[in-house]
């Protein structure tokens, strides 16, 4: 059987919660917007989307995508709605994680 997964928005549209509906109870996003406030007795923001999305990520209206969490705060956000780091990771083959105490890549032991 399949299914969709719906969020659930704040007032500034950042993921609060996600739940998953058969495609039986939730045919299209409005029957699982209405099943989701009927079953929860509320008038809450509820919005389909991709499996994946989670607590923490931001609805993007005029796009109509979710936007994970800013990994770092010194990470801006692209064009096509990734987060980059100030610097580029490097291409040497090796792995790296970000120290943004000292804004840099540190290859990992």
């Amino acid at each position: 059987m399949s299914h969709s997964y719906f969020v659930k928005l704040d007032e500034n549209n950042v993921v609060i919660t996600a739940t998953r509906l058969e495609d039986s109870t939730a045919p299209d996003e409005a029957a699982g917007v209405a099943y989701l406030n009927k079953i929860y007795n509320t008038n809450d923001i509820w919005k389909i989307s991709p499996k994946g999305v989670s607590k923490g990520y931001t609805y993007n209206s005029g796009e109509n995508k979710f936007i994970p969490p800013r990994p770092y705060l010194s990470w801006t956000l692209n064009q096509d709605n990734q987060w980059i780091s100030p610097i580029e990771y490097p291409n040497d083959g090796k792995s790296y994680s970000w120290d943004e105490d000292n804004q840099s890549w540190v290859i990992r032991p």
